[in-house]
């Protein structure tokens, strides 16, 4: 999946006509990049400008939104896996929110981390235990037949057809927006603590020459609280993808 950097010395440069700011003259030049693991981009746009970048956007909101682009594109094999991977991730993220909420280091939470880091079932089992510990019942996640869909794209190389990609990235869109509200609702301070730890984990990565980063964040479809009709979610990432290859940067703001 691609992302469009905006570039913001051309945008003051724009902006600037005989020493005077005006923002109706703000023009974005914009850089096309690959979405990295580390949330670091570094480019240069089409004025020569050099681009150190870091995107305020979690991994399972980036895969989700791949796997929009995907069921939006006809890739309906790659739009199922990447939906599994985004739940997944949400998982992990659920699972070091709720340890950092009681009171786990952060370095016992990476080592704890790597004991279930290969294997998705038991990443799935845990994040099952904590929450069923503390609401007193299971919560809802893939239904044995919405598994067994995914193992088969995943695994046995089926090919589905587009009803049934969409029918599998509408649940997971549920699954996420119930698990982020409930996140957000419940444990905010430690939701902030792990959105700060996946920053730090991208300024790591900066090299001594390396200019002051800009960091932005892009308004996917997961980013967005809001309740909606799926078939909505996947017409904006169309129009998304249409914006993007015409060269312009995607809003940042909600989606």
């Amino acid at each position: 999946m691609e992302l469009m950097i905006p570039c913001g010395e051309c945008a003051l440069a724009a902006s600037m006509k005989d020493g005077g700011f005006e923002p109706d003259g703000v023009v974005l030049r914009n850089t096309a990049v690959l979405v990295q693991d580390k949330n670091l981009y570094r480019s240069t746009c089409p004025e020569g400008h050099q681009l150190v970048a870091i995107l305020n956007n979690l991994p399972f909101e980036l895969l989700f939104q791949s796997g929009l682009e995907a069921l939006a594109d006809g890739y309906l094999r790659e739009s199922v896996s990447s939906f599994a991977a985004a739940l997944e991730r949400l998982y992990e993220f659920s699972i070091r929110v709720q340890l950092t909420d009681a009171n786990v280091s952060a370095d016992e939470i990476e080592s704890t981390w790597k004991t279930v880091v290969s294997q998705s079932e038991r990443q799935l089992g845990m994040y099952i235990g904590m929450r069923t510990l503390q609401e007193g019942k299971q919560p809802t996640v893939l239904s044995p037949t919405q598994s067994k869909f995914r193992n088969d794209v995943i695994h046995k190389g089926y090919f589905p057809d587009f009803q049934e990609a969409f029918g599998f990235g509408e649940v997971v869109f549920r699954l996420i927006l119930e698990e982020v509200a409930r996140l957000d609702q419940c444990f905010k301070g430690a939701v902030g603590i792990q959105a700060n730890a996946h920053l730090e984990k991208a300024m790591k990565s900066l090299k001594k020459d390396d200019p002051q980063p800009s960091m932005f964040a892009f308004g996917l479809a997961v980013t967005d609280r809001t309740d909606r009709p799926f078939s909505v979610v996947v017409m904006n990432a169309q129009a998304n993808l249409r914006r993007r290859r015409a060269g312009e940067a995607p809003p940042t703001g909600s989606a």
